[in-house]
């Protein structure tokens, strides 16, 4: 009877243990079994330019934004908001590279020129971004494309 007794108490004293440190152990414990997808997120980055780039005569914006997926790479984009009659159409984005130094982005008869800086092919992702680069873009109707 008294081995009962020292079993149960035990017990209980393991239960309240558990139930006060919760917090620490059953997130673990949950992202162990239950893998939380992450969902990239974007954010405006900035450098607009505008001017007409689907030759339609009215103003287009151009944009550079990054998405970041949670690891170490921040992956800049440009896109297109296309000034329409009934508001904005938006084009596809291009990929610029993964953590780049944008310099500037202009419009020049018709044509999506960005700047930027980045790295050498062989240099590693830990060097700062350092060769010139200029980036040459049109529009075909809604899809924007690098220019040949």
């Amino acid at each position: 009877m008294k081995t009962i007794r020292i079993f149960l108490l035990v017990l209980i004293l393991v239960g309240i243990a558990l139930l006060c440190t919760q917090n620490i152990w059953l997130p673990k414990l949950v992202n162990y079994f239950v893998p939380t997808q992450k969902t990239p997120v974007e954010n405006y980055f900035g450098n607009e330019a505008t001017g007409d780039l689907n030759g339609d005569g009215l103003p287009d914006t151009a944009f550079i934004f990054t998405e970041d997926g949670g690891g170490s790479g921040t992956f800049f984009y440009v896109a297109v908001h296309l000034k329409t009659a009934n508001g904005y159409k938006d084009t596809n984005a291009v990929f610029l590279g993964d953590r780049i130094s944008p310099q500037t982005t202009e419009i020049k008869n018709g044509e999506l020129i960005v700047n930027y800086a980045d790295r050498r092919p062989t240099d590693p992702m830990t060097t700062a971004p350092s060769v010139g680069v200029s980036k040459y873009l049109k529009v075909f109707g809604t899809t924007l494309s690098v220019s040949s």
